[in-house]
C-alpha cells in the first residue's frame, strides 16, 4: 500500500518548503516561516558528526525503545492522518508521551483541535491576546497549510490545547474544511504545556537523554520525491520498503533541492521513540543503493496509519546519518520535547500578550539582554509562576517582580515582590516555566505568597546571560507578512519592554509587538 502524496509547495518558502505528507494527502506549507534557514547554508562534504561518533562512549544504552522499557510502553497508538497536519500528529505524540512518562497515565489528544486553532483563532481570546490574529493569503484550508514543532509550540503556550479527541474528533478524508467551534480553543483543554525544550538533531547524547527523561520527541525531515513516472511521487530512491528505514545522501539531497520540481523534497514531521546504535547500515539503501557511513538509527512513530510499505506497523528508523538531520542549517534538525500537566494541575490564568507564532526577535549588543512585560491583575490571584521563551542555549536567567511600576519608561521602578532574583540555568532554547518558591515570595506585604489584588500593576523581568559569550536573542510576537502567511500582533503602549544593553525600551509603543513573556495565577 503506497501512500498518496498530492504536493504544493508554499509560497512562504523561499529556499525550501516543508511539505507534510500524509497517508492520502500531502499539502503545502509547513515550517514557520521566519524559523528557516536558507537551504544553501548546507555544509559543503558529507561527515560523521562529532557527536554521534562520541555518543558510543557515553554512559548512554546502546538502544532505547519508549514502547518497551522495563516491560512499560510510553508510547500511545499510531494514528492516521488524512490532511497535511502531520505536525500536530507528532505534537500530540509527544505529549500524550510525556504525560505517560510521568504518570498521568493514557491521553487520546486531538490533533484537529491543534491544527485548526493554530490558524484560526477564535471571536474571545483569551485574556491579552485580543487583536492578534494569524491569517492565511492563500486559498489553502488549515488543515492542509502545513506546520512544524514551533507552529505547535507557540499555540499550545498561549493555552490553546491540547484538547483530548473525544471533543474534537478527528475527521474523515472527506471533511477538509470542517470547521470548529470557538468554545474549543481553551475551554475544553485536557491538558497544559509548561515546558519545551528544543534540542538540535545532531547533538545524538542530548536528543537521547531527553527521550529517556521527558518521553518522545516531536521531528522533522525531508522525504526524495520521485515525481516523474508518478503523480504522487516514488520515495523508494532513498526508502528501503523491505527494511522500513530511510536515509538520503549528499548527492540525493542537493539533486532535489537543485531540481524541485521532478525530484522534490517533501518535508514531514514525525514523533521519535527510540534509537539503536547497532541498526546495520546495510538495512538502507533503496533503489538509489546509498548508504551511511556507519551503523546507528533513530526509531519513529509515524501517522500513515499500519501496513504502508514504508512503515508497516506505524514505525520506521531513519538514519543518524540522513544528510538532512546532521548538514543542514534548518530549523527542523530540532526536536522538540514537551513537559505537560493534566488540566487539573494546571495554572487557571495566564497573562500574555503573545498570541502568534511570530519569531520575531531582537538581539542583544553584548552577552546579557533584558526582557519584560507588564500585567494588570483582573482580580485577587496569587502568582504562582512566570513564562518566557528562548532562542539561545546555554543561558543564565534571573527573574524578579516588581509591584505597580511608577515609571512608564522602566518596568522595574516598581517595588521588588521577590525577596532576591530567581535565578538558574537553561541548557536548551525553547519556552520555560519557573515555578516561584515559598521562600522568596516573601517581599512586599511580608507573606509568604506573591498577593495581588485586583488593578494591581506588576511587572515579569527577566534577564538572560549567554553562558558561552554569545550575543542573546529576545523572542518578539511582532506582525509579519509573508507571501502566504500573515501574523498580526497587537500591543498597546506600556505592555513589553526589552533592554538590549542600551536602556530600556518599550517595544509594545509601536502597536504591533509585544515580547514572549507570560506570568501564571491562581
Amino acid at each position: 500500500m503506497k501512500r498518496n502524496i498530492l504536493l504544493k509547495f508554499a509560497a512562504v518558502m523561499t529556499a525550501m518548503a516543508l511539505t507534510c505528507t500524509g497517508s492520502w494527502a500531502a499539502t503545502s506549507g509547513g515550517l514557520s516561516p521566519a524559523r528557516r534557514v536558507a537551504a544553501q547554508q548546507a555544509t559543503v562534504t558529507e561527515t560523521v558528526p562529532a557527536a554521534v561518533a562520541s555518543s558510543a562512549t557515553s554512559s548512554l544504552p546502546s538502544s532505547y525503545d519508549l514502547r518497551n522499557v522495563s516491560g512499560q510502553s510510553f508510547v500511545t497508538s499510531v494514528k492516521t492522518q488524512n490532511f497535511g497536519d502531520c505536525w500536530s500528529f507528532a505534537a500530540s505524540s509527544a505529549i500524550e508521551s510525556n504525560l505517560l512518562k510521568k504518570g498521568y497515565g493514557t491521553y487520546d489528544l486531538s490533533e484537529i483541535q491543534m491544527s485548526y486553532f493554530a490558524y484560526d483563532d477564535p471571536i474571545v481570546s483569551l485574556p491579552g491576546l485580543k487583536g492578534d490574529k494569524t491569517q492565511l493569503l492563500v486559498d489553502e484550508d488549515y488543515s492542509q497549510f502545513g506546520g512544524d514543532y514551533f507552529t505547535a509550540g507557540m499555540s499550545l503556550i498561549r493555552g490553546y490545547g491540547p484538547t483530548s479527541e473525544s471533543d474534537a474528533p478527528y475527521p474523515d478524508e472527506d471533511s477538509l474544511d470542517q470547521t470548529l467551534p470557538d468554545s474549543l480553543a481553551f475551554s475544553r483543554n485536557a491538558a497544559q504545556v509548561q515546558n519545551i525544550d528544543w534540542v538540535k538533531m545532531n547533538n545524538i547524547s542530548a536528543v537521547k537523554a531527553k527521550l529517556m527523561s521527558s518521553g518522545a520527541g516531536d521531528m522533522g525531515y525531508y522525504i526524495y520525491d520521485d515525481y516523474r513516472t508518478n503523480s504522487n511521487g516514488d520515495d523508494s530512491a532513498y526508502w528501503n520498503l523491505d527494511n522500513n528505514c530511510y536515509y538520503i545522501n549528499k548527492s540525493g539531497y542537493n539533486k532535489a533541492d537543485a531540481d524541485g520540481t521532478n525530484f522534490v523534497l517533501d518535508g514531514h514531521e514525525v514523533c521519535l521513540v527510540g534509537w539503536d546504535d547497532n541498526f546495520s547500515r546495510d538495512n538502507f539503501g533503496g533503489t538509489a543503493g546509498a548508504k551511511p557511513p556507519a551503523d546507528g538509527a533513530w526509531l519513529c512513530k509515524n501517522s500513515w496509519g499500519t501496513g504502508m510499505d514504508e512503515c508497516e506497523d506505524g514505525y520506521f528508523w531513519i538514519s543518524y546519518y540522513d544528510y538532512y538531520l546532521y548538514n543542514v542549517a534548518d530549523s527542523l534538525d530540532y526536536v522538540a520535547f514537551y513537559d505537560a500537566v493534566p488540566i487539573s494541575s494546571a495554572y487557571d490564568r495566564i497573562f500574555q500578550y503573545d498570541g502568534t507564532a511570530s519569531d520575531a526577535k531582537v538581539r542583544s549588543f553584548t552577552s546579557t539582554a533584558k526582557t519584560a512585560s507588564v500585567f494588570t491583575s483582573d482580580a485577587s490571584r496569587t502568582l504562582k509562576a512566570v513564562g518566557f521563551t528562548t532562542y539561545n542555549n546555554n543561558l543564565s536567567y534571573s527573574v524578579q517582580i516588581y509591584k505597580n511600576p511608577t515609571n512608564s519608561s522602566n518596568p522595574t521602578s516598581g517595588t521588588p515582590m521577590l525577596s532576591a532574583p530567581l535565578k538558574g540555568s537553561l541548557q536548551y532554547q525553547g519556552f520555560h516555566t519557573i515555578t516561584i518558591p515559598s521562600e522568596l515570595a516573601t517581599a512586599g506585604d511580608g507573606t509568604a505568597a506573591i498577593s495581588l489584588n485586583k488593578g494591581d500593576k506588576f511587572s515579569v523581568v527577566v534577564t538572560l546571560t549567554s553562558n558561552t559569550g554569545y550575543r542573546v536573542s529576545i523572542p518578539l510576537d511582532s506582525s509579519r507578512t509573508y507571501q502566504d502567511i500573515q501574523y498580526i500582533s497587537h500591543s498597546v503602549s506600556g505592555q513589553s519592554y526589552y533592554n538590549l544593553g542600551r536602556g530600556w525600551r518599550d517595544c509594545s509603543k509601536s502597536g504591533h509587538s509585544n515580547t514572549r513573556v507570560k506570568a501564571y495565577a491562581e
